[in-house]
Protein backbone atom coordinates (compact mmCIF):
# COMPACT_ATOMS: atom_id res chain seq x y z
CA UNK A 1 0.00 0.00 0.00
CA UNK A 2 2.86 2.47 0.80
CA UNK A 3 4.16 1.53 -2.81
CA UNK A 4 1.19 2.39 -4.33
CA UNK A 5 0.67 5.46 -2.47
CA UNK A 6 3.92 7.00 -3.61
CA UNK A 7 2.95 6.16 -7.20
CA UNK A 8 -0.21 8.54 -7.38
CA UNK A 9 1.88 11.08 -5.97
CA UNK A 10 4.62 11.11 -8.32
CA UNK A 11 2.38 10.37 -11.36
CA UNK A 12 0.52 13.48 -9.78
CA UNK A 13 2.82 15.41 -8.87
CA UNK A 14 4.49 14.58 -12.30
CA UNK A 15 1.17 15.65 -14.28
CA UNK A 16 1.42 19.13 -12.22
CA UNK A 17 4.83 20.06 -13.67
CA UNK A 18 4.08 18.63 -16.87
CA UNK A 19 0.60 20.03 -17.56
CA UNK A 20 1.72 23.92 -16.44
CA UNK A 21 4.06 26.53 -15.61
CA UNK A 22 2.30 27.92 -12.65
CA UNK A 23 2.35 26.82 -9.13
CA UNK A 24 -0.71 24.50 -7.41
CA UNK A 25 -1.20 23.30 -4.73
CA UNK A 26 0.81 19.83 -4.80
CA UNK A 27 -1.81 16.97 -5.05
CA UNK A 28 -2.40 14.74 -1.93
CA UNK A 29 -3.98 11.75 -1.15
CA UNK A 30 -6.73 13.14 0.54
CA UNK A 31 -8.39 15.31 -1.83
CA UNK A 32 -7.41 18.20 -3.38
CA UNK A 33 -8.33 21.84 -4.07
CA UNK A 34 -8.70 24.70 -6.82
CA UNK A 35 -7.65 26.89 -4.00
CA UNK A 36 -3.79 26.99 -2.32
CA UNK A 37 -5.53 28.18 0.81
CA UNK A 38 -8.81 26.90 1.46
CA UNK A 39 -8.98 23.03 2.17
CA UNK A 40 -11.15 21.30 -0.24
CA UNK A 41 -15.09 20.50 0.11
CA UNK A 42 -14.81 18.18 -3.04
CA UNK A 43 -12.07 15.84 -3.82
CA UNK A 44 -10.63 17.43 -7.24
CA UNK A 45 -8.76 15.65 -9.65
CA UNK A 46 -7.49 18.10 -12.48
CA UNK A 47 -6.37 21.80 -13.43
CA UNK A 48 -7.71 25.21 -13.05
CA UNK A 49 -5.87 25.97 -16.69
CA UNK A 50 -7.41 25.26 -20.13
CA UNK A 51 -4.36 22.17 -20.65
CA UNK A 52 -5.84 18.84 -21.45
CA UNK A 53 -5.09 15.80 -19.03
CA UNK A 54 -3.53 13.09 -20.26
CA UNK A 55 -3.08 9.90 -18.02
CA UNK A 56 -0.15 7.47 -19.38
CA UNK A 57 1.23 3.94 -18.51
CA UNK A 58 4.47 2.92 -19.69
CA UNK A 59 5.24 6.75 -20.31
CA UNK A 60 2.48 5.97 -23.49
CA UNK A 61 -1.25 7.93 -23.56
CA UNK A 62 -3.94 5.97 -22.44
CA UNK A 63 -6.58 8.13 -21.61
CA UNK A 64 -7.03 11.75 -23.32
CA UNK A 65 -9.30 14.86 -21.52
CA UNK A 66 -9.33 17.94 -23.83
CA UNK A 67 -9.27 21.43 -21.90
CA UNK A 68 -9.99 24.65 -23.55
CA UNK A 69 -13.38 26.16 -24.09
CA UNK A 70 -14.25 24.43 -27.64
CA UNK A 71 -16.79 22.52 -28.59
CA UNK A 72 -14.38 19.40 -28.09
CA UNK A 73 -13.84 20.61 -23.79
CA UNK A 74 -14.19 17.83 -21.68
CA UNK A 75 -14.15 15.01 -24.24
CA UNK A 76 -12.35 11.62 -23.47
CA UNK A 77 -10.45 9.98 -25.30
CA UNK A 78 -9.35 6.40 -24.76
CA UNK A 79 -6.08 6.06 -26.61
CA UNK A 80 -6.32 9.40 -28.62
CA UNK A 81 -5.64 12.75 -27.71
CA UNK A 82 -8.51 13.74 -30.82
CA UNK A 83 -11.76 12.56 -29.12
CA UNK A 84 -14.85 13.16 -31.66
CA UNK A 85 -17.64 12.92 -28.67
CA UNK A 86 -17.80 12.51 -25.45
CA UNK A 87 -16.38 9.63 -25.30
CA UNK A 88 -13.90 8.31 -28.04
CA UNK A 89 -11.83 4.99 -28.16
CA UNK A 90 -9.73 4.48 -30.57
CA UNK A 91 -8.23 1.03 -31.49
CA UNK A 92 -10.04 -0.89 -28.95
CA UNK A 93 -13.17 -2.77 -27.64
CA UNK A 94 -15.76 -1.14 -25.48
CA UNK A 95 -17.07 -4.03 -22.77
CA UNK A 96 -19.83 -4.00 -20.28
CA UNK A 97 -20.45 -7.29 -18.35
CA UNK A 98 -22.83 -8.92 -15.97
CA UNK A 99 -22.88 -8.60 -12.77
CA UNK A 100 -25.18 -9.73 -9.52
CA UNK A 101 -25.13 -6.69 -7.44
CA UNK A 102 -28.42 -4.84 -8.56
CA UNK A 103 -28.57 -2.86 -5.33
CA UNK A 104 -25.52 -0.87 -5.13
CA UNK A 105 -23.90 -0.57 -8.61
CA UNK A 106 -26.51 -1.96 -11.99
CA UNK A 107 -29.29 0.46 -10.72
CA UNK A 108 -32.40 -1.13 -13.14
CA UNK A 109 -30.60 -4.32 -15.23
CA UNK A 110 -27.92 -6.67 -13.61
CA UNK A 111 -27.05 -7.59 -17.20
CA UNK A 112 -25.14 -5.12 -18.53
CA UNK A 113 -27.13 -2.08 -20.07
CA UNK A 114 -26.56 1.09 -21.98
CA UNK A 115 -29.21 3.56 -21.12
CA UNK A 116 -30.75 6.21 -23.38
CA UNK A 117 -32.82 8.79 -22.10
CA UNK A 118 -33.67 12.66 -21.99
CA UNK A 119 -34.28 13.27 -18.40
CA UNK A 120 -33.36 11.64 -15.01
CA UNK A 121 -34.06 11.90 -11.71
CA UNK A 122 -33.02 9.81 -8.36
CA UNK A 123 -36.53 8.36 -8.37
CA UNK A 124 -35.93 7.33 -12.38
CA UNK A 125 -32.15 6.63 -12.61
CA UNK A 126 -32.31 4.54 -15.87
CA UNK A 127 -33.12 6.87 -18.72
CA UNK A 128 -36.23 6.17 -21.10
CA UNK A 129 -34.65 3.09 -23.15
CA UNK A 130 -31.89 0.48 -22.67
CA UNK A 131 -29.31 -2.47 -24.40
CA UNK A 132 -28.84 -5.31 -22.47
CA UNK A 133 -27.39 -8.71 -22.81
CA UNK A 134 -29.05 -11.77 -21.11
CA UNK A 135 -28.23 -15.13 -20.84
CA UNK A 136 -30.62 -17.49 -19.23
CA UNK A 137 -34.19 -19.51 -18.97
CA UNK A 138 -35.99 -16.86 -17.94
CA UNK A 139 -34.83 -13.74 -19.85
CA UNK A 140 -33.61 -15.27 -22.49
CA UNK A 141 -30.09 -15.46 -24.64
CA UNK A 142 -29.06 -11.93 -26.37
CA UNK A 143 -29.30 -8.53 -26.88
CA UNK A 144 -32.40 -7.42 -25.28
CA UNK A 145 -33.89 -3.83 -26.02
CA UNK A 146 -35.67 -2.86 -23.74
CA UNK A 147 -38.34 0.25 -22.06
CA UNK A 148 -37.06 1.16 -18.87
CA UNK A 149 -39.31 1.68 -15.84
CA UNK A 150 -40.11 5.95 -15.87
CA UNK A 151 -42.02 8.87 -14.92
CA UNK A 152 -44.29 7.83 -17.81
CA UNK A 153 -45.13 4.10 -16.41
CA UNK A 154 -43.39 0.83 -16.30
CA UNK A 155 -40.95 -1.03 -18.01
CA UNK A 156 -41.36 -3.21 -21.11
CA UNK A 157 -39.25 -6.25 -22.03
CA UNK A 158 -38.14 -7.45 -25.88
CA UNK A 159 -39.31 -4.68 -27.64
CA UNK A 160 -36.37 -6.11 -29.77
CA UNK A 161 -34.74 -9.16 -29.18
CA UNK A 162 -31.53 -10.79 -30.96
CA UNK A 163 -31.22 -14.31 -30.38
CA UNK A 164 -27.66 -15.83 -29.83
CA UNK A 165 -29.13 -19.58 -28.75
CA UNK A 166 -28.01 -22.26 -30.72
CA UNK A 167 -30.17 -23.02 -33.57
CA UNK A 168 -32.20 -19.38 -33.58
CA UNK A 169 -28.23 -17.51 -34.12
CA UNK A 170 -29.29 -14.47 -35.40
CA UNK A 171 -32.99 -14.25 -35.42
CA UNK A 172 -34.87 -11.48 -34.40
CA UNK A 173 -37.89 -11.46 -32.26
CA UNK A 174 -40.15 -8.36 -31.81
CA UNK A 175 -42.11 -8.32 -28.54
CA UNK A 176 -40.85 -12.22 -28.07
CA UNK A 177 -37.23 -13.33 -26.80
CA UNK A 178 -37.85 -16.92 -28.44
CA UNK A 179 -37.61 -15.85 -31.93
CA UNK A 180 -38.32 -19.28 -33.87
CA UNK A 181 -37.83 -17.44 -37.32
CA UNK A 182 -35.39 -14.64 -39.09
CA UNK A 183 -38.01 -12.27 -37.76
CA UNK A 184 -40.40 -13.58 -34.71
CA UNK A 185 -43.44 -10.73 -34.37
CA UNK A 186 -45.75 -11.00 -31.62
CA UNK A 187 -48.75 -9.18 -32.33
CA UNK A 188 -49.88 -7.53 -35.68
CA UNK A 189 -47.77 -6.17 -38.59
CA UNK A 190 -49.14 -3.45 -40.58
CA UNK A 191 -47.13 -2.48 -44.16
CA UNK A 192 -47.65 -0.56 -47.35
CA UNK A 193 -46.52 -3.84 -49.39
CA UNK A 194 -45.22 -7.06 -48.79
CA UNK A 195 -43.16 -8.88 -51.29
CA UNK A 196 -42.96 -13.01 -50.77
CA UNK A 197 -40.03 -15.00 -52.87
CA UNK A 198 -41.29 -17.95 -53.80
CA UNK A 199 -39.42 -20.98 -56.19
CA UNK A 200 -42.28 -21.51 -58.41
CA UNK A 201 -45.96 -20.53 -59.42
CA UNK A 202 -49.12 -22.48 -60.15
CA UNK A 203 -49.92 -21.99 -64.01
CA UNK A 204 -49.27 -26.09 -63.94
CA UNK A 205 -52.62 -26.27 -63.27
CA UNK A 206 -53.48 -25.00 -67.10
CA UNK A 207 -50.68 -27.73 -68.75
CA UNK A 208 -52.24 -30.30 -71.10
CA UNK A 209 -50.73 -32.96 -68.70
CA UNK A 210 -52.54 -31.94 -65.58
CA UNK A 211 -55.03 -34.26 -63.58
CA UNK A 212 -58.13 -32.28 -62.71
CA UNK A 213 -59.29 -34.08 -59.84
CA UNK A 214 -63.25 -34.94 -60.72
CA UNK A 215 -65.93 -33.06 -58.99
CA UNK A 216 -67.81 -36.68 -57.27
CA UNK A 217 -64.25 -37.98 -55.81
CA UNK A 218 -63.33 -34.03 -54.79
CA UNK A 219 -67.23 -34.63 -52.69
CA UNK A 220 -66.14 -37.73 -51.30
CA UNK A 221 -62.26 -36.13 -50.26
CA UNK A 222 -64.06 -32.90 -48.42
CA UNK A 223 -66.08 -35.29 -46.66
CA UNK A 224 -64.06 -37.49 -45.16
CA UNK A 225 -61.14 -34.77 -44.32
CA UNK A 226 -63.09 -31.10 -44.13
CA UNK A 227 -61.02 -29.49 -46.67
CA UNK A 228 -59.86 -29.38 -49.71
CA UNK A 229 -56.66 -31.17 -50.93
CA UNK A 230 -53.32 -29.33 -50.51
CA UNK A 231 -54.94 -26.86 -48.64
CA UNK A 232 -53.47 -27.35 -44.81
CA UNK A 233 -56.15 -28.33 -42.01
CA UNK A 234 -57.74 -26.22 -39.28
CA UNK A 235 -55.10 -27.88 -36.67
CA UNK A 236 -51.97 -27.91 -39.38
CA UNK A 237 -52.86 -24.44 -38.98
CA UNK A 238 -53.48 -23.22 -35.53
CA UNK A 239 -50.25 -25.61 -34.72
CA UNK A 240 -47.65 -24.19 -37.89
CA UNK A 241 -49.65 -20.90 -38.54
CA UNK A 242 -49.88 -20.02 -42.56
CA UNK A 243 -47.06 -19.15 -45.01
CA UNK A 244 -48.47 -16.18 -46.90
CA UNK A 245 -46.10 -17.27 -49.97
CA UNK A 246 -47.41 -21.07 -49.83
CA UNK A 247 -50.93 -20.55 -49.23
CA UNK A 248 -51.40 -17.77 -51.73
CA UNK A 249 -50.13 -20.03 -54.48
CA UNK A 250 -52.23 -22.48 -53.09
CA UNK A 251 -55.42 -20.19 -52.88
CA UNK A 252 -54.70 -19.51 -56.50
CA UNK A 253 -54.39 -22.92 -57.79
CA UNK A 254 -57.57 -23.84 -56.49
CA UNK A 255 -59.11 -20.70 -58.67
CA UNK A 256 -57.66 -21.85 -61.58
CA UNK A 257 -58.99 -25.57 -61.03
CA UNK A 258 -62.28 -24.18 -60.63
CA UNK A 259 -61.71 -22.07 -63.77
CA UNK A 260 -60.92 -25.43 -65.25
CA UNK A 261 -64.14 -26.96 -63.90
CA UNK A 262 -66.43 -24.07 -65.02
CA UNK A 263 -65.01 -24.15 -68.74
CA UNK A 264 -65.84 -28.24 -68.46
CA UNK A 265 -69.59 -27.40 -67.04
CA UNK A 266 -69.99 -24.75 -69.89
CA UNK A 267 -69.30 -27.52 -72.16
CA UNK A 268 -71.77 -29.54 -71.30
CA UNK A 269 -74.29 -27.01 -70.71
CA UNK A 270 -73.28 -26.19 -74.44
CA UNK A 271 -73.87 -30.11 -75.44
CA UNK A 272 -76.85 -30.38 -74.02
CA UNK A 273 -78.02 -27.48 -75.56
CA UNK A 274 -77.35 -28.73 -78.83
CA UNK A 275 -79.20 -32.00 -78.46
CA UNK A 276 -82.08 -30.05 -76.95
CA UNK A 277 -82.40 -28.10 -79.73
CA UNK A 278 -81.44 -30.95 -82.46
CA UNK A 279 -84.68 -32.86 -80.77
CA UNK A 280 -87.03 -29.62 -81.43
Amino acid sequence: MKHFKSLIIAASLGFVAHASAQTYTPWVLGGNSLSSTTPPTTAVFGTASDNPIEIRTYNLMRMYIDGGNGKTSGFIGVNTNTPRQMLHVKGGNFLISRTADITNKALGSTNGSILFGDETSQTYPYGSWGIEYVNDSSQGHGLNFWKTWDQNGGGLNNVVFLCEEKDYKGYVGINTKCPSSRLSVDGTIRAKEVVVSLDGWCDYVFLPNYKLTGLYELEAYIKEYSHLPNVPSECEVLENGVQLGEMNAVLLEKVEELTLYVIELQKQIDELKRQNEERV
